[in-house]
């Protein structure tokens, strides 16, 4: 069964990629998107939420939503199936959740919302017989930066660390060690462009890296910048 549902909901992708999109003569508000917005920006280690209800039109069958993610220029990155079905003349609400990881790569996507007819194994119909509701969403898809340079200033008792701000971190965390290559540890957490660090020793010289940080569906992290040496500690 399984399977055959898998098969149904390739066969309707397909039929979006190459076709214009089906509706519905009586009703073509058989799905209805209730979030996100269209076009809204998501970000790679975050998890996509997204909620939709759905009406089922088909007399004899339960229907099976479903979600597909394409890139822009069709290809399918992942389906999704609803564990529960609708049944035949009763509307539901569904949350549709997924993870934006590494397989999705920055730019535009489109979530596509479907309703497929659970067809019983044995039977001769095909998925042309239908006519298949379609809502989507526009996503764009970024990957969180880094701080294009840090700067150093030591002076008595205190270094000053600043850095370019990235236009998509929320706030920034700045690392300190001794060494170049380990033992760094957090010594701030800021909104602001710069940290001014006191708890040096005189004739010290200290390594620092600024990461940007976002917190939205996850909190999710840039890479870090490369390691700037200070100098003396006066």
């Amino acid at each position: 069964m399984k399977k055959r549902l898998l098969a149904i909901i390739l066969g309707i992708a397909v039929i979006m990629t190459f076709t214009p999109v089906l509706t519905f003569a009586s009703d073509n508000d058989c799905i209805k998107l209730i979030t996100p917005e269209d076009n809204s920006i998501w970000y790679i280690g975050e998890t996509f939420y997204g909620k939709f209800r759905i009406y089922n039109p088909w007399k004899k069958y339960v229907t099976v939503p479903a979600i597909v993610i394409t890139e822009s220029h069709g290809e399918v990155v992942d389906i999704i199936e609803n564990d529960e079905v609708v049944e035949s003349g009763s509307w539901t609400e569904r949350t549709c959740t997924f993870k934006i990881d590494d397989k999705f790569l920055p730019g535009q996507h489109t979530v596509s919302v479907l309703a497929a007819p659970m067809l019983r194994d044995d039977e001769n119909t095909f998925i042309k017989d239908f006519d298949v509701p379609e809502k989507h969403y526009t996503i764009y898809i970024r990957r969180l930066g880094k701080p294009a340079s840090v700067g150093l200033k030591t002076g008595r008792g205190k270094v000053t660390v600043s850095w370019a701000k990235d236009p998509d971190a929320q706030k920034y965390q700045v690392y300190r060690s001794t060494k170049k290559s380990s033992g760094y540890s957090r010594i701030a957490t800021t909104a602001k462009k710069s940290f001014v660090d006191k708890k040096v020793k005189k004739g010290k010289r200290y390594f620092y890296k600024v990461r940007a940080v976002r917190a939205g569906n996850g909190t999710i992290y840039g890479a870090f910048t490369a390691p700037k040496q200070s100098g003396k500690v006066r």
